[in-house]
């Protein structure tokens, strides 16, 4: 087994980097979610790392790194669907506490801007919560 040494790495990295931030970003298309597309090219490269040890195992460290950007993105996915299923979760506990407020209006509503901060503030703790889980 060949350890990685920090120079290889960053070799490694530096080349790989702009293809898994091509890859990343056609997983996060959508303008809202564009900020993962960095956060998932940042994780893989984490992970690399830590798998430096067995590194040399592999023919071909930089499509190992796509993979684990490929896996990253998913697992990303998953968490930003879930989140948004617990928004509107939220958003109906909301409405139905609240006589005559829609979902509609909840979110067009600037009155009530700092409660939906405040929700959104909460999943992005959350997503960052289970990113350290990952």
């Amino acid at each position: 087994m060949n350890k990685m040494e920090s120079q290889d790495f960053q070799h490694i990295a530096t080349t790989v980097r702009p293809k898994l931030m091509n890859l990343c970003q056609r997983f996060f298309d959508r303008q809202e979610l564009a900020y993962d597309a960095e956060d998932a090219v940042q994780e893989t490269l984490i992970r690399l790392w830590q798998m430096r040890v067995r590194i040399g195992d592999y023919q071909k460290p930089e499509a190992l790194a796509m993979l684990i950007a490929k896996n990253v993105c998913i697992d990303i996915l998953k968490l930003s669907k879930e989140q948004h299923e617990t928004l509107d979760e939220t958003a109906n506990v909301i409405t139905a506490a609240v006589p005559g407020l829609s979902p509609s209006r909840l979110y067009k509503n600037r009155r009530y801007r700092p409660l939906k901060q405040l929700i959104h503030h909460t999943l992005r703790c959350n997503s960052f919560l289970y990113r350290q889980r990952i």
